[in-house]
């Protein structure tokens, strides 16, 4: 049977807190040329998930891309990093009385910033793990997606 190099597939899991998606697209290409788009917190997987996506894949030009959604904060308590606060509200002010312009923060606006929530570490020898079975149920469902694909071809 025929299978086309043209395919899109996605899969999706719950870890911890997180629902992680991912989605792969391919087109034909003469080598395995894999193209990651991965959020910053799953850099360290990268190299094995380029290995398993490889493992399965031997031609075609294939976009990887993981993302992931946080569920409700009610599931979660939140911990904030007081000193990375007062730093910040201390530089803001500062800046306040070059520009002379005073400017309020609301406690929201403060917890938007970067750094400010403590997220609490995730065990990554199990995130790795589901990331991986992820990146392989995506693969299998690519693969079929190409045997659809190339059997509708060949009619």
């Amino acid at each position: 049977m025929t299978n086309s190099m043209t395919a899109f597939a996605n899969s999706e899991m719950d870890f911890e807190n997180l629902t992680i998606n991912c989605e792969l697209r391919s087109v034909n290409h003469r080598y395995c040329d894999i193209n990651l788009k991965i959020p910053e917190r799953f850099r360290f997987a990268e190299p094995n998930i380029r290995h398993g996506i490889s493992d399965k894949l031997k031609r075609g030009k294939i976009e990887c891309s993981l993302s992931f959604k946080k569920h409700s904060f009610a599931q979660q308590k939140l911990t904030i990093d007081m000193d990375a606060v007062t730093a910040l509200l201390s530089t803001t002010q500062e800046i306040e009385q070059l520009i002379n312009k005073p400017q309020a923060f609301s406690a929201l606006e403060v917890l938007a910033f970067p750094g400010i929530q403590i997220e609490k570490e995730s065990d990554k020898a199990a995130l790795l793990q589901t990331l991986l079975r992820l990146v392989e149920s995506a693969t299998d469902n690519l693969l079929l997606a190409r045997q659809r694909e190339g059997a509708q071809l060949s009619q």
